[in-house]
């Protein structure tokens, strides 16, 4: 959003944010994954935290607790559906307006940051297991 920010010269609004995803495929495609991932949609670090969080919720007869997790989880998917439509279903700007040429070197490093991102967010999900046992084993060794 820095980079949309700083071609924009103002903050990023929903309305701002139109045609996003095609001026800018990866940028777009990484907010895409990044909003499924918040929502907890499966094959994302997202889903492997709101499932663990649920299954405690239900180990502890908190059920109450899931009803208003899921609850939040559908209220949710109104707002970061809106995203992923602002970026892919409404028109954009007129193309002239931000040019698009080679990107500069700071926004090839940007996009390296964003790719690293996008493949620890989807990665998580195959990988979660070691990160469980690894958190697992930390908060055996706290003290209380």
């Amino acid at each position: 959003m820095a980079l949309h920010e700083r071609e924009l010269g103002e903050p990023t609004t929903l309305d701002n944010l139109a045609g996003f995803g095609w001026r800018r495929p990866l940028h777009g495609i990484a907010l895409w994954i990044f909003m499924l991932s918040f929502a907890g949609f499966p094959l994302t670090g997202g889903f492997v935290g709101k499932v663990y969080v649920f299954a405690a919720a239900y180990e502890a007869g908190w059920t109450w607790l899931l009803i208003v997790g899921a609850v939040a989880t559908v209220v949710s998917l109104g707002y970061y559906l809106a995203v992923v439509r602002a970026i892919y279903m409404r028109p954009g700007p007129d193309e002239e307006a931000i040019a698009m040429d080679e990107p500069p070197m700071p926004d090839r490093l940007l996009s390296s940051a964003v790719a690293l991102a996008v493949v620890v967010t989807v990665g998580s999900f195959f990988a979660a297991q070691p990160l469980i046992d690894l958190a697992r084993h930390a908060a055996s060794q706290l003290l209380f």
